[in-house]
């Protein structure tokens, strides 16, 4: 019984989300390859992130809001 109740426990802390898979070496120097042959003119855009393989769309952090404010938990 008191094995079949360790098994059962929770963890201390929730699992980490599955994207963390993508913060590789290799996937960074990926995508630092892609943006310097990329124009210097375009910025992170919707559209060029969405160009990106989605392995890399993840290295891109979202913009922040044009307002200045967020809300969080509600």
């Amino acid at each position: 019984m008191a094995e079949e109740e360790q098994r059962t426990s929770s963890a201390p802390f929730p699992a980490p989300p599955p994207f963390y898979k993508f913060f590789t070496e290799e996937n960074l120097s990926r995508l630092k390859e892609l943006q310097s042959t990329a124009p210097k003119s375009t910025s992170a855009t919707a559209s060029s992130i969405l160009d990106l393989p989605p392995e890399l769309r993840y290295l891109i952090p979202p913009e922040p809001p044009s307002d200045g404010k967020y809300r969080s938990f509600g």
